[in-house]
């Protein structure tokens, strides 16, 4: 049983990291680049020489993004430029909750299925289609692959 239990949290770990490094790829090329000046200078017997070049870069590289320390964040706003920065937890600006928050779970719901010939005088009613024109909604549906009982 322990063995099992060894596995799932493996094979978990392993699908949460192949989707942190995509959120990080994907955030990475969002960001965008700069343009900086790299260069190297070497030294010979006789001549030193030097070279500078301008090469594209990204704002933050997936390793930077995914080594950032807890509580730094990357705020983007449309039409602005994105900012590296640090949030503290609401609980340290001594901002107090009346209530603990809670989500509405969802529970299942009974499904209604509608009539096949109340939704063709639905469609007809509402494109004002003439009777005198063939409306083959059945036709429509099973191209478009939904299956009709």
């Amino acid at each position: 049983m322990l063995g099992n239990f060894k596995k799932v949290r493996k094979e978990l770990w392993k699908r949460r990291s192949k989707y942190y490094c995509e959120t990080a790829k994907v955030m990475s090329e969002n960001l965008g680049s700069k343009t900086v000046m790299s260069g190297s200078v070497s030294k010979g017997k006789n001549d030193p020489s030097q070279s500078l070049q301008m090469i594209e870069r990204p704002l933050m590289t997936t390793d930077e993004l995914k080594s950032m320390p807890k509580g730094h964040f990357i705020l983007m706003k449309t039409g602005m430029h994105p900012m590296k920065t640090v949030l503290r937890l609401f609980i340290k600006w001594k901002i107090k909750l009346d209530k603990e928050y809670q989500v509405n779970q969802r529970v299942q719901r009974e499904v209604k299925y509608a009539d096949i010939n109340k939704i063709t005088s639905i469609l007809k009613y509402k494109f004002k289609k003439d009777d005198n024109i063939k409306f083959d909604l059945k036709k429509i549906i099973n191209e478009a692959g939904v299956k009709v009982e």
